[in-house]
């Protein structure tokens, strides 16, 4: 081959990688959690409502106190949103706000059984660690959280049942 074909190979080649590094790089790139903490302020529900999310996915429990601050939020989105994302995050304040969630009278009737359908799933899934929080749910005053705690922890009774016989391992 000619130098000039070999100098053109390594220059596409190094203009390449460079690009390559440099998608790579923002395609990788974390939140930047203090930018997220500033819009957790937000006048903006959504933008309170997408923080909140992007915390609680972050998988680290030192955002619990920073979400906890937010658990009464003016809107009904961002509550939500913070409830799932601290629950997500294994906070104990997560897991008694979905148990709440399971009968609120603040959440529009369109809304509920899809809000209440998320929180059983929320807290099937979290299993693990909000057990303790349905146990003593099974004593709430309120009847229909008593009703629904009792449907979930049946839900992970089965589930626990299958999964020692085999049949979700």
């Amino acid at each position: 081959m000619n130098k000039k074909v070999i100098i053109s190979l390594i220059i596409v080649t190094t203009i390449g990688l460079f690009f390559y590094l440099f998608v790579s790089s923002k395609l990788e790139r974390k939140p930047d959690v203090s930018a997220l903490q500033k819009d957790l302020n937000s006048s903006l529900a959504r933008t309170r409502a997408e923080a909140a999310y992007k915390l609680g996915s972050l998988h680290d429990s030192q955002f619990i106190p920073l979400l906890e601050k937010h658990i009464d939020d003016p809107d009904e989105r961002v509550r939500y949103q913070v409830v799932v994302s601290l629950a997500n995050l294994g906070s104990p304040s997560g897991y008694q706000e979905l148990i709440n969630l399971l009968t609120s009278r603040d959440i529009p009737f369109s809304e509920k059984a899809n809000i209440s359908e998320n929180a059983k799933g929320l807290l099937f899934m979290h299993h693990e660690t909000a057990f303790p929080f349905l146990i003593k749910n099974l004593n709430n005053e309120n009847f229909s959280i008593r009703v629904k705690v009792f449907d979930i922890l049946k839900q992970i009774s089965r589930f626990r049942s299958h999964k020692e016989t085999g049949l979700f391992n």
